[in-house]
């Protein structure tokens, strides 16, 4: 039989392994609430939800600073009594059990001790909510559906913007989001994640975790892309005394941005959640979705549960998630002849059945993103956006400078000049009317001079 002991208990397991690794503090935060503890445990639950949200560490120096001296005795039983924080799985779910069986108990003897109908009703509406709130289901009621939209549309919504001329008009992302980019290999899919990283840390915290590519490679190409510096002069360290004036010159605006990069070999959805907590970023990419470590039987079971675990991620947390994906490479196909006589082979734009080894990546993303290259000798690459939830469909042609590790709009692209004529005519003062005095004819097409029905202004008929 659960006690009130018994809560006690979890309740100090749960604060004392956060007392112990402060590190674990996003996570508990993200899976108890006030509700789950009472007493002088609430009120150390609510230093630590106050320092983590200040980014201070929640150890016991700082709780105790918080919370004052009285505190101190307890905080040291806390941790006294708390083995290891490696248990905290079993401290939470056991929390948060035995806080619903006492709460309902408490609510069953109170309605057992109802005088009236009237006050039984409401005890069962009480134990009701409680059991949806912490079994997570939302309601919205159409009154709360329409205070929402109103709300949501008296001001200006604001979407993550891209360096890529053109995509800013077609792709509206925001938290919550999953968006997923996809590529052969080598086709330049962590150069442009790295480049579309970079922009967003100008306004955004962004995490880069990277389960492929070391910090040092990535932040090569970073260099190579912010200060202007051949790649290649980068890898083998032969800089120039002109490139590191540029290294300098360029450092202070690299500085500034507010992006991290994380070796996440070998790491899980849920250790990549924890860090988005503990760092609180707004973005996150990850390179790539199928590297993730998730559990099943086999490969298709494994990356289902990683594609659905970012989805949830995302979405529970207010988190936009760029997640970079393997595409399976088909067969090359003939298309013309080279110059030499000989078959010239191209591999054919990807579809959204090319994301590899599981369709549920497909399902889980908001928006997929293709970067394809028909040939391997060509600079210049195709972003194809073969699902777009919130916009249209289509592609962009881009160039890649290789030697910057930059992607850049071609400017021959059809759909950019479209976009210009639209820009510009939407600049031009609108045009000017002449007013005609009000007893003037006007020739309607169908209409004859001495037909007024059809001559004659509207306001004179």
């Amino acid at each position: 039989m659960v006690t009130a002991q018994d809560w006690l208990d979890a309740q100090v397991g749960v604060i004392g392994s956060v007392l112990i690794c402060p590190d674990l503090a996003a996570k508990v935060l993200a899976e108890t609430t006030e509700a789950d503890y009472y007493g002088q445990c609430l009120s150390i639950y609510r230093a630590i939800r106050k320092l983590f949200r200040e980014g201070k560490p929640a150890d016991p120096v700082m709780v105790r600073a918080e919370l004052g001296e009285a505190y101190t005795k307890t905080i040291l039983d806390i941790c006294e009594v708390t083995p290891t924080s490696a248990s905290v799985d079993y401290y939470i779910d056991a929390c948060r059990k035995r806080s619903q069986l006492l709460q309902l108990r408490d609510l069953g003897q109170k309605l057992q001790d109802a005088d009236t109908l009237e006050d039984a009703m409401e005890l069962l509406e009480d134990a009701n909510k409680q059991v949806i709130q912490r079994s997570g289901v939302e309601i919205v009621t159409m009154e709360q559906a329409m205070t929402q939209f109103y709300d949501s549309k008296a001001a200006k919504k604001q979407y993550f913007t891209w360096p890529i001329d053109g995509l800013n008009d077609r792709l509206f992302i925001e938290p919550g989001d999953l968006v997923v980019l996809a590529g052969y290999p080598s086709d330049g899919k962590t150069a442009l994640a790295i480049q579309l990283a970079y922009h967003l840390a100008q306004t955004y915290r962004v995490g880069f975790f990277s389960l492929e590519t070391n910090p040092a490679k990535i932040h090569d190409r970073l260099i190579a892309h912010a200060a202007h510096i051949p790649f290649g002069c980068i890898k083998v360290g032969d800089l120039a005394e002109t490139y590191w004036d540029r290294v300098a010159q360029a450092s202070s605006v690299i500085l500034s941005r507010n992006l991290e990069y994380i070796p996440a070999s070998g790491k899980s959805v849920a250790q990549i959640q924890a860090i988005t907590m503990a760092r609180r970023y707004d973005v996150i990419f990850v390179d790539y979705l199928q590297l993730v470590a998730g559990k099943g039987k086999d490969r298709y079971s494994m990356v289902t549960e990683v594609s659905i675990g970012l989805h949830t991620m995302a979405q529970a947390n207010g988190v936009a998630v760029v997640a970079l994906s393997q595409l399976n490479r088909p067969e090359k196909v003939q298309k013309g002849k080279k110059s030499d006589g000989s078959k010239n082979m191209v591999t054919p734009a990807p579809q959204l059945s090319n994301l590899r080894e599981s369709g549920q990546i497909e399902q889980d993303a908001d928006a997929v993103l293709m970067l394809y290259r028909p040939s391997e000798d060509s600079a210049q690459r195709s972003l194809l956006i073969r699902k777009n939830k919130e916009g249209e469909l289509g592609s962009i042609i881009l160039d890649f400078d290789g030697q910057y590790q930059t992607f850049t709009r071609n400017r021959g692209d059809k759909y950019n000049q479209v976009q210009k004529d639209i820009r510009n005519a939407a600049s031009q003062p609108p045009q000017e009317f002449e007013q005609l005095p009000m007893n003037t004819y006007v020739p309607f097409e169908g209409g004859t001079d001495n037909d007024t029905a059809f001559n004659r202004c509207r306001i004179c008929r």
